[in-house]
């Protein structure tokens, strides 16, 4: 009989510890369940103002023409604000000769540098008006082309043309 009497004892505390372990186990689940459900807090969050950067040109592209290879071209940014400032994405287009005089109106270099500057912004009309007023000579006044961009022409200190764009609201 000891053997049996042992028996049951260990299967009594085998049973004791399970159901503590199994309390535990109910107990931290609740817990858990009832800090995680909800709660409260209060937090804070803005962004900054960025003032425009500027992009500085400090290579010289030549045979730049559509169909013809990329060519590498290379700058750097005067950034006047107290953080980094992230560029995502840089576009480059190139229109052609015939599109500049049939499509704009204007009366492009057949020879020699051949290319227009195509800068995008938020607002062409303001831009333009703020450029002419700065003395810069204004070719196009602002006007939609394609239904959806607005475009105006200016000339840079060469006289060749600069494209400014704006993408129009849907």
């Amino acid at each position: 009989m000891p053997e049996k009497a042992i028996g049951n004892k260990n299967k009594k505390r085998g049973l004791k510890v399970a159901a503590l372990a199994g309390g535990l186990v109910l107990v931290g689940g609740v817990a858990f369940a009832y800090w995680t459900q909800g709660g409260t807090g209060t937090g804070t969050a803005a962004t900054g103002n960025t003032a425009d950067i500027t992009v500085n040109q400090t290579s010289t592209v030549a045979n730049l023409a559509p169909g013809l290879s990329a060519q590498p071209l290379s700058g750097n940014f005067d950034n006047p604000n107290s953080g980094p400032v992230y560029v995502t994405s840089v576009t480059v287009s190139i229109a052609s000769v015939d599109s500049t005089r049939d499509d704009h109106g204007l009366d492009p270099v057949a020879t020699g540098q051949r290319a227009a500057v195509v800068l995008w912004t938020e607002d062409v009309r303001s831009a333009y008006a703020e450029l002419v007023a700065a003395g810069v000579p204004g070719l196009k006044e602002p006007q939609e082309w394609l239904g959806r961009l607005l475009i105006a022409w200016l000339a840079d200190p060469d006289g060749n043309p600069v494209q400014i764009v704006q993408p129009l609201s849907p």
